[in-house]
């Protein structure tokens, strides 16, 4: 039974649960004032039975106490203040039990430092409601032995969003075993990119499931490699873009269910190697969709079984293209049933029945027919005329005709062919097809300067060359893929020309190309290069003439682009794919984007800037100031004046400076201005390298004029940071005295006449 204190010391188990011995003083001194003579060296004897009204207790802090008989329920009813004045001493002194009566609120009261004095026996008591409560620097500050000394249920209920990579690499197995799906949901890519393979190897099923395409694309090869088939199978759908399926192992891709398998990219197809091929189960094989059979490369169709090949319909198996039947064996023909046989169309039939004796579609093999060169048959003049329609041929039909050719690689005769329909395209009595088709065609069959060499998103480009006779098939496939289906994406390295360095990977966007109607300049947001040049230049062409936009990039239809640009004179196309560079380190710009250069809710403007990156390799462009050197990468954009002006637009310009004009001169240039943003052409403003006055211009800048009253002198402003400025103390949008900009000596710059035809 709890005793009264001398001086009205009650106690309630509401109170503060100190002994009442050391309420008396010093060797049982009976003064009822608890601070007057520190208290040490009492026996346990002492400590057990009393307990203290808060308001008694507070006055005890400080004292050295041997807190080894303290209950649970005492310690739940110390207050968090008396908790938070705790000396390192008194923490390390605390036993399990003790620890086990820790609330939030006590945990809230200690800060880090003290937090790493209690022992790994006092904190296997931790509660999980304790844990929970855990902020981020104490999650932090924890051993390694501290951590491991955690219950289960403690460990799984520490927030995931405090566990940074540095805590994330110090989980053992146990722990690794010990997340649950909301801490795994709530870690940063960053983190999980930072889990020892042994922590990984043990995640729950539950757990993984919590992984998203972020957290995917963080892991590394290692990493990859570690994931087990529960793990895999756990995975969301959403979530499978990012994994790079050839770095897993074969019982980890056989964890893949059929709507997993389903959901699969042509390029995660491609990554499929033999032996994981012949692992497939025939559920998983007949699970994939048309789009990402075509992934499949001429080594995989020949691991094809039996079940897997039975199990395609024939329209899938038309869906194939003709160099990849033709890959198929004559055992494996010979395989498929009556009724697929009967539900090919003429050309897969053909190339079925060419398989079947031996022949290669494409030339270049065994078999009969052929001629000089390579020895095939010319599979190009038989695509052209089972492709042209009405003396024409599509996009889809030449991609599938040089498609064709690059099986086996060139030969003399296949490059001769390609040679002649190349030179043959929108001549007269030739065959008739888009200028971007015939463009595309050119840099793939004569050659262009930019085929020198291939980045495909890595830093380091390597060397590819023209299309030769003697042109390797993987060769030809680069050349069609760099043109055609825009593959060889530019390098993100821009830590040469002042970018940042966080991970970035390429990514297939969701984002719509446009919102509403059509491009607006609200939809520019200049991200990690130094592209404002370009990015003003294409925020002022979607102000003046959105339509130019939409007639600049064009739709495919199987998720490529092309994009128009006018250099020198004549007409530019690149291609483009639907992949951005996306940051996969939990960075993200105040708008809330993840994309790491242009970025925001739409695709047009960050297609349109990669299309550029892309130009940049080809000599007869001006690359970026910069670095002043062609190379297909973010880094060759940075840096330059009004030139994108007229390579988007097709029109000149005029370049008009304001640095020692007098009043009459400066408001004469505003009247010419304010004349052509009435007219519809575009208008720009660049600042000097010099220090600038005014508070929301920035150094070596553009801006997009959206706006000048020749009258009053005032120019309005939109600034390509967009709605990322603001975070960086800038208004997006702002109007200043051309006097102003005359004293920090900026330059307009404006276009004049008509633009390019599309």
């Amino acid at each position: 039974m709890n005793s009264v204190l001398p001086g009205g010391l009650a106690s309630p188990q509401t109170g503060f649960v100190y002994p009442a011995a050391l309420a008396q003083g010093a060797a049982g001194s009976t003064s009822s004032s608890a601070t007057s003579t520190p208290v040490s060296g009492l026996g346990a004897s002492a400590l057990t039975g009393y307990v203290f009204s808060t308001a008694a207790a507070h006055a005890l802090v400080g004292i050295d106490l041997l807190l080894s008989e303290f209950s649970q329920q005492q310690i739940a009813g110390v207050s968090a203040t008396v908790i938070g004045r705790m000396s390192a001493t008194e923490l390390s002194d605390m036993t399990a039990t003790e620890v086990s009566g820790f609330s939030a609120a006590h945990i809230g009261a200690l800060n880090a430092t003290q937090i790493v004095n209690l022992s790994q026996t006092s904190l296997a008591g931790l509660s999980a409601a304790a844990a929970a409560s855990l902020s981020a620097g104490q999650v932090q500050a924890l051993s390694t032995t501290q951590l491991a000394s955690l219950s289960t249920t403690a460990f799984a209920a520490i927030s995931g969003a405090d566990i940074s990579s540095g805590v994330a690499a110090t989980l053992n197995a146990t722990e690794g075993g010990a997340l649950v799906k909301a801490q795994v949901a709530a870690m940063s890519a960053t983190g999980l990119g930072a889990l020892a393979t042994t922590a990984l190897a043990q995640l729950s099923a539950s757990a993984a499931s919590g992984l998203n395409a972020a957290d995917i694309a963080a892991l590394s090869s290692t990493q990859t490699n570690t994931l087990t088939a529960t793990q895999v199978g756990a995975l969301a759908t959403a979530s499978l873009d990012a994994l790079s399926v050839g770095e897993l192992t074969t019982g980890a891709l056989a964890g893949l269910g059929a709507s997993q398998f389903a959901a699969l990219t042509a390029t995660q197809i491609g990554q499929i190697n033999t032996g994981q091929m012949g692992a497939l189960s025939d559920s998983q094989f007949n699970a994939l969709g048309v789009s990402s059979l075509g992934g499949l490369k001429a080594t995989e169709i020949g691991e094809l079984s039996t079940g897997q090949l039975q199990g395609l319909a024939a329209a899938t198996l038309n869906k194939l293209t003709l160099q990849q039947i033709g890959e198929f064996s004559a055992t494996q023909i010979g395989e498929l049933t009556s009724t697929q046989i009967a539900g090919l169309d003429s050309a897969h039939l053909n190339a079925a029945v060419l398989a079947s004796d031996g022949v290669q579609t494409a030339g270049g093999g065994g078999g009969g027919g052929g001629g000089g060169g390579g020895g095939g048959s010319n599979s190009v003049s038989d695509d052209v005329l089972r492709l042209e329609s009405n003396g024409s041929l599509s996009y889809a039909s030449m991609l599938t005709i040089l498609q064709d050719a690059a099986s086996g690689g060139m030969t003399s005769t296949k490059f001769g062919a390609l040679q002649q329909l190349a030179g043959e395209l929108n001549t007269a009595n030739g065959i008739t097809t888009s200028a971007y088709v015939q463009q595309m065609t050119d840099n793939v069959v004569d050659g262009n300067s930019a085929n020198a060499d291939w980045n495909g998103g890595s830093s380091n480009a390597t060397p590819l060359g023209n299309l030769s006779a003697s042109s390797t098939a993987a060769q030809v496939d680069d050349l069609i893929g760099k043109w055609f289906l825009g593959t060889d994406l530019p390098s993100t390295n821009v830590s040469a020309v002042g970018g940042g360095s966080p991970a970035i990977a390429y990514q297939t966007t969701s984002l719509p190309l446009y919102n509403g109607g059509g491009p607006q300049i609200g939809d520019i947001n200049q991200g990690d290069v130094g592209d404002c040049y370009f990015d003003a230049s294409l925020g002022a062409t979607a102000l003046q003439d959105p339509s130019l936009i939409q007639n600049m990039i064009q739709s495919n239809g199987n998720g490529t682009y092309s994009v128009l640009f006018h250099i020198n004179g004549q007409d530019d196309y690149v291609t483009v794919n639907s992949q951005l560079p996306v940051f996969t380190g939990g960075n993200s710009y105040p708008d809330g984007s993840t994309l790491a250069f242009d970025n925001g809710t739409t695709a047009w403007a960050p297609l349109i800037e990669k299309a550029y990156a892309q130009l940049m390799e080809q000599t007869s462009v001006t690359p970026g100031a910069d670095l002043n050197a062609h190379g297909d990468g973010y880094a060759n954009t940075s840096g330059g004046d009004a030139l994108p002006i007229t390579e988007i637009t097709g029109k000149a310009f005029n370049s008009y400076a304001t640095a020692g004009q007098s009043n009459s001169a400066l408001t004469s240039i505003l009247t010419t201005l304010q004349s052509s943003l009435a007219g519809g052409q575009e208008v720009l403003l660049g600042t000097s390298n010099d220090t600038i006055s005014s508070g929301n211009l920035v150094e070596a800048h553009m801006f997009v004029v959206t706006g000048v009253n020749a009258s009053t002198g005032m120019v309005t402003l939109e600034n390509p940071w967009g709605s990322n400025a603001p975070a960086d103390g800038k208004a997006e949008s702002f109007s200043i005295a051309v006097s102003a900009l005359a004293a920090d000596s900026a330059w307009f710059f404006a276009s004049t006449g008509t633009a390019a035809a599309a």
